[in-house]
């Protein structure tokens, strides 16, 4: 209604890697008809993401290209020359991970305006930013909603302005105590494999499924046909895109979890396991948000950019742990054991973070927000 009169409503809806900025334009519709008008909803672009000071890793002819392969229906050629595909393929080792890291480090350096951002593009910092904002935006109180990693934002926010708190709403999907993102994803590798060995007994149920036996030898025959996937890519005819191991795994991924259909994913993997044929599994792979003739050129570096700085982020706000690759290698085994198709990459960022470099120097900790209203 224009009068606002609870003040600005600070908003993050995770990442990261995230625009802010985007999220809030291009939903504000989905907010309630009250909230509008009590508040100034007010999305920002961290550190390195969307409409800030970004952290650029391309050349102009690199991005020229990945454009035109982009609008073709191909993988965006921005992500693969960084491969950050590497950090949750099941087929990579601990030293190929820390090589990748280094050599994205140094690539960053190389094209970004202001190398030294890459030191400081943690949440710490994100969370004096938006104190800085509310502060130039007249609030002396900070009201806030954080979803999913937004909720972390908000806690370091919180801990290290207590002062300023003001209704501040958190979804609690993460936890600021958790040493790193690893930790994390050791408890989403057991939640997804669960998921999957639930969509295995009904695939089972259904005629046609091309899986057989046991939950567990059904699970460990899909585990094993995406695996062979790099060797032997599927195919489509009337197309040169193909899927492989990754591209295999995000496809059920999304179709098991992410925008749950399990039919189309029977429908999908019956050709492709009984007679090796691809067709569907590439239409839903050219049917990606990321890959589309209608994409311009700062949306492909946005989509790339954002798993790069996701990574960035998870570094400067862990220190190094210790380990070996051998060591990180012996856990990836020892998890693929116990979860066969998405198990063997909870340390991965572990790896990729060690080769890097960009570190945090102090551990993340508890949060209190001592003192906050």
């Amino acid at each position: 209604d224009g009068n606002a009169e609870h003040g600005s409503l600070f908003t993050n809806f995770g990442g990261p890697g995230v625009s802010g900025v985007e999220v809030v334009e291009g939903e504000s519709s989905s907010f309630a008809k009250e909230l509008r008008g009590a508040y100034d909803i007010i999305g920002f672009d961290p550190r390195g993401v969307g409409q800030s000071t970004p952290i650029t890793c391309w050349t102009n002819d690199e991005i020229n290209q990945s454009l035109t392969d982009t609008k073709n229906g191909k993988s965006n050629t921005l992500s693969e020359i960084m491969a950050t595909d590497i950090l949750f393929s099941k087929g990579s080792s601990a030293q190929e991970r820390i090589d990748r890291g280094a050599a994205n480090a140094a690539r960053c350096a190389q094209h970004s305006q202001v190398p030294e951002l890459l030191d400081h593009v943690g949440t710490r910092n994100v969370a004096r930013d938006l104190d800085v904002l509310r502060a130039t935006n007249n609030n002396t109180k900070l009201n806030y909603l954080g979803i999913s990693y937004g909720t972390y934002i908000g806690a370091i926010y919180a801990d290290l302005f207590p002062g300023h708190v003001g209704r501040v709403i958190l979804d609690s999907a993460m936890d600021p105590s958790k040493r790193s993102s690893d930790e994390i994803r050791v408890e989403q590798v057991a939640f997804q494999e669960g998921v999957l060995r639930r969509y295995v007994e009904h695939c089972q149920a259904q005629d046609g499924c091309p899986l057989t036996g046991s939950t567990d030898e059904a699970v460990a025959q899909l585990a094993a046909f995406v695996d062979g996937l790099d060797k032997n890519p599927l195919t489509a005819p009337d197309s040169d895109a193909t899927v492989n191991t990754q591209e295999a795994i995000e496809i059920i991924y999304r179709h098991v979890l992410g925008q749950p259909d399990w039919e189309a994913l029977t429908a999908m993997l019956t050709p492709a396991m009984t007679n090796h044929d691809g067709t569907l599994m590439v239409k839903a792979k050219q049917n990606s948000p990321d890959l589309s003739p209608e994409m311009t050129a700062e949306e492909v570096v946005s989509r790339a950019n954002s798993m790069v700085l996701a990574n960035a982020v998870i570094c400067n706000d862990n220190p190094d742990a210790g380990g070996t690759a051998s060591d990180w290698d012996a856990q990836a085994d020892a998890e693929k054991k116990s979860y066969p198709f998405f198990g063997g990459t909870s340390n991965a960022e572990e790896a990729y973070c060690y080769g890097w470099g960009h570190r945090a120097q102090t551990p993340p900790q508890e949060t209190h927000a001592k003192g906050s209203d």
